[in-house]
């Protein structure tokens, strides 16, 4: 599955409440690549909102999105899901709250 993801495009657009409209286009080499890409773009490109009311909300709710993404790019691997890949699915998932609340 993952030569598969190898080249597509992802067009991310989104408006969030009071802040400029981000537009982010990756391209995806793998789950570990998009996570590495994808969370320093939205950090830095939201760092102005960050303490606005409705800011924490939108992140929390971007990162519950992003681990449920890379959740389903790992389910969707073609080998079996083992402890191995749990552990890093539940990291990532923890990573991405831990970096966005605190």
């Amino acid at each position: 599955m993952m030569p598969m993801l190898t080249g597509v495009r992802w067009y991310l657009v989104m408006q969030l409440h009071n802040c400029d409209l981000i537009c982010i286009s990756l391209i995806i080499r793998g789950v570990e690549h998009f996570t590495m890409c994808l969370l320093p773009i939205c950090t830095s490109s939201l760092e102005k909102c960050l303490f606005r009311p409705f800011a924490h909300f939108s992140i929390g709710l971007l990162a519950f999105l992003l681990s449920s993404c890379i959740s389903c790019f790992y389910i969707l691997e073609i080998k079996p899901l083992s402890i191995a890949s749990f552990e890093s699915i539940f990291s990532h998932s923890v990573s991405c709250l831990f970096v966005f609340f605190c």
